[in-house]
């Protein structure tokens, strides 16, 4: 009967050391993202979108040439740097997530096969 306590015990212990484990990673991992940015641009120097850690845009510019440019290919022009913007945030959480749980990590690969499927990303579909 005190060995199985004994066992218990010692099992309670390392549960709550693997939480306290992997509520600090977590933390790291918050923290870091809080502040990530991520800047996008065309492949003509035109068009640059910035977006904040959680893909929303908080920067937009547009270089004089697009004034030459129909509306509806600024629209396209636009949205296809803000996918640039949000292909590099996704490998920049990811990168984040492999420093926080290890390179090896399930919990790193799982977040970041989230962040690319948030964002509609497949594997190597965007030119950054």
């Amino acid at each position: 009967m005190l060995d199985d306590l004994s066992t218990a015990h010692a099992r309670i212990d390392q549960w709550e050391s693997d939480l306290a484990d992997r509520v600090a990673r977590a933390n790291v991992l918050a923290s870091r993202l809080v502040d990530l940015r991520a800047t996008g641009r065309d492949r003509d120097g035109l068009v640059e979108v910035s977006v904040d850690a959680n893909g929303v845009p908080i920067d937009l510019w547009l270089g004089e040439g697009v004034r030459q440019w129909a509306a509806s290919e600024i629209a396209r022009q636009i949205l296809a740097t803000m996918r640039v913007a949000h292909a590099q945030l996704a490998d920049q959480v990811a990168d984040a997530a492999r420093e926080a749980y290890g390179s090896d990590s399930t919990v790193a690969a799982a977040i970041a096969a989230r962040m690319r499927e948030r964002f509609g990303l497949g594997g190597d579909d965007v030119a950054r």
